[in-house]
C-alpha cells in the first residue's frame, strides 16, 4: 500500500468531503479515534485493521480504530443508533437498505449514498452426499432438486424474515421477479422442510447429525462436515458494504478509510437513496408474504405436501396447493358475500378499510382496488402497494399486520383443504363467475 504523508492525509480527507476549513468539523477528541460498527468477527476484520494501522502510521497520525460488533440478528437501525459509529463495515445490502430508508446514512449532494463493496459471499446448496445417495439421489445441485419427494422432512428451510442467507437465496429463485411459477417452486421446497426449529444457529448441527440432508448456505459454511457437497447458485450472493452513517464525528478519518478501500481495489458504488428505500419496503413486504405462507403455516403445508404425494400427486390438486395468494385479499370478497353485495358496495369492507388506516388517500386506494378482478399476487402487486402514498401505506402498522394475518390464514386454509382433497375428504370446486379460483 502506498504511504500517505500527514499533509496528504489531512488535505485528501478534507477535499474528499468538500468542506476544507468548514467549521462543522470539530476535531476535539474525534480525530484520534474511528468508531467502526461491523458485522465481521475479529478474524474477518484483521486484515483491514492491519491495513488501517499501517496507513495512519505512514501519515504520522494517531487515529485508533475502535470496533463494535453488530450481530447477525441485530436490527441494524437500532444498532447504529446505539453505537453512533463513524463508519459501517461489512453490512449487507439488506441492512444498507434499512438504514437508508430510516435516514441513517450520509447522503451526497446528488442524492446518492456512497458505499464500498468489501466482500461478496456466494450462496448455494450444501448437501450430505452420503445421505443423498442412501435415498437414491445422485446429486442436489439446483433449487428444484430440493423439492424431490425423497427429501420430505429432510430439507432445512429457514425463515427469510430472520435469516439473511435464506432471504437472498429465496429471492434468487424469483430472479428479481415474483411470479406464480417461481412462487410454486418455493412452496414445493418448503413442503420438504424438516419438522424442527428453523434457526440458522442450529443448521450445522442438523446437517452434521443427518437430521437434514440439504440446505441453502453461504460458501465456506460447515466445511468441516464430512461428505458435504456445495453447489454454488449462479445468481445468489450476499454483498457486504462499507458506508458512512449520519452519526459520523471523525469525518476525515471515515473518508480516508474509504480511500484506503478504493486503493485496495474494493468497488465504490453510489446508490440512489430513493431506490434503496423502495427496495427496503418491497423486500419487507416480500418477506411478510413468504414468512406468512411458508413459515407460519409450515405445519399445514408439510402435512398437505405429504398427503399430496401419498395420493399420487394429482396435477389439479397440486396446482391448487402451490398458487400464490390472491390480490385483492380473499377476505374482502367473503365480507361482501355476507351482505350479498359486491365488495365496492359492502359496508363491512368499508368499515374494515377505515380500521386499517386513518389517511384519506390510503383509504381511497384501498376502496378503489377492492372491486378489481382477483389475480395471483406478484411483483407488480407488491410494487404497487409500496408506491401508495410514497410508501406510507406499507409502513402503516395496522395495514401491514392485517396483510400478514390475511396471508397466514389464507395459506393455512388452503393447505388444509389440499390435505383433505388428497385424502378424498374434499374436492376443489370449479371457479364460478365473479369468484377467483385462488380465493382460498
Amino acid at each position: 500500500m502506498a504511504s500517505v504523508s500527514r499533509r496528504a492525509f489531512l488535505e485528501g480527507g478534507l477535499a474528499a468531503i468538500g468542506f476544507a476549513g468548514c467549521s462543522s468539523f470539530d476535531p476535539r477528541g474525534d480525530s484520534e479515534k474511528l468508531l467502526i460498527a461491523t458485522a465481521w468477527d475479529e478474524p474477518e476484520r484483521e486484515l483491514v485493521a492491519r491495513s488501517w494501522s499501517r496507513r495512519i502510521a505512514d501519515a504520522g497520525e494517531r487515529v485508533r480504530a475502535i470496533w463494535e460488533r453488530v450481530g447477525p440478528y441485530d436490527d441494524p437501525v437500532k444498532a447504529v443508533d446505539r453505537i453512533a459509529p463513524d463508519l459501517l463495515l461489512g453490512f449487507s445490502d439488506s441492512a444498507i437498505e434499512k438504514l437508508a430508508h430510516a435516514g441513517k446514512l450520509v447522503v451526497e449532494a446528488d442524492g446518492s449514498i456512497k458505499t464500498a463493496i468489501v466482500r461478496r459471499v456466494p450462496l448455494g446448496i450444501a448437501s450430505r452426499t452420503d445421505l443423498a445417495e442412501s435415498l437414491g439421489i445422485s446429486s442436489i445441485d439446483r433449487p428444484r432438486d430440493l423439492a424431490d419427494p425423497r427429501l420430505i422432512d429432510r430439507v432445512d428451510f429457514l425463515d427469510p424474515r430472520e435469516d439473511l442467507c435464506a432471504f437472498i437465496w429465496n429471492k434468487s429463485i424469483f430472479d428479481q421477479e415474483l411470479s406464480s411459477a417461481r412462487y410454486a417452486e418455493l412452496v414445493r421446497i418448503a413442503g420438504n422442510s424438516a419438522p424442527i426449529p428453523r434457526r440458522a444457529s442450529s443448521r450445522s448441527i442438523r446437517l452434521r447429525t443427518g437430521r437434514t440432508v440439504a440446505a441453502a448456505v453461504a460458501s465456506g459454511d460447515f466445511s468441516e462436515i464430512a461428505d458435504l457437497s456445495f453447489k454454488r447458485s449462479e445468481s445468489a450472493e450476499i454483498l457486504e458494504r462499507a458506508a458512512i452513517p449520519i452519526s459520523v464525528r471523525n469525518k476525515i478519518g471515515s473518508r480516508e478509510f474509504f480511500r484506503m478501500l478504493e486503493e485496495q481495489g474494493d468497488a465504490i458504488e453510489r446508490l440512489d437513496r430513493a431506490e434503496l428505500s423502495k427496495a427496503c419496503l418491497f423486500n419487507g413486504l416480500l418477506n411478510d408474504l413468504l414468512g406468512s405462507t411458508l413459515i407460519d403455516s409450515a405445519d399445514e403445508l408439510r402435512r398437505a405436501w405429504r398427503d399430496l404425494h401419498a395420493a399420487g400427486r394429482p396435477e389439479r390438486v397440486e396446482r391448487f396447493l402451490v398458487e400464490p395468494p390472491p390480490w385483492p385479499p380473499a377476505s374482502l370478497l367473503e365480507l361482501a358475500r355476507k351482505e350479498g353485495v359486491k365488495p365496492g358496495e359492502s359496508r363491512l369492507v368499508s368499515t374494515l378499510i377505515d380500521q386499517l388506516t386513518d389517511d384519506a388517500d390510503r383509504r381511497a386506494w384501498l376502496s378503489e382496488i377492492r372491486d378489481r378482478p382477483r389475480r395471483p399476487i406478484d411483483s407488480s402487486v407488491l410494487n404497487e402497494i409500496v408506491a401508495v402514498d410514497s410508501g406510507g401505506l406499507v409502513t402503516e402498522p395496522r395495514f401491514r399486520g392485517w396483510l400478514r394475518g390475511e396471508w397466514t390464514a389464507w395459506a393455512g386454509q388452503r393447505y388444509r383443504r389440499t390435505a383433505r382433497t388428497a385424502r378424498g375428504d374434499w374436492t376443489p370446486s370449479p371457479a364460478r363467475p365473479g369468484r377467483s379460483r385462488t380465493a382460498g
